[in-house]
């Protein structure tokens, strides 16, 4: 059974979409948040997913400025 809360008014109040993102990338990592056709199928990517591959391109983008 899922923990997550239905969302009211306040609680999306002041929240940007990257804090929104967060919160449902730790109450539903395996929910599928993006699919993508390739090489004639769908690919599915969970939330868990985008969220691993974002962190690892933005950690690669701060590398290289630094190098």
């Amino acid at each position: 059974m899922s923990s997550v809360q239905p969302l009211s008014e306040e609680s999306l109040l002041g929240k940007s979409p990257l804090e929104m993102f967060y919160r449902w990338e730790k109450e539903t990592p395996d929910q599928v948040y993006l699919r993508q056709p390739k090489n004639l199928q769908w690919t599915q990517y969970t939330r868990a997913q985008v969220a691993d591959q974002v962190r690892r391109i933005a950690t690669t983008s701060r590398l290289n400025r630094c190098a």
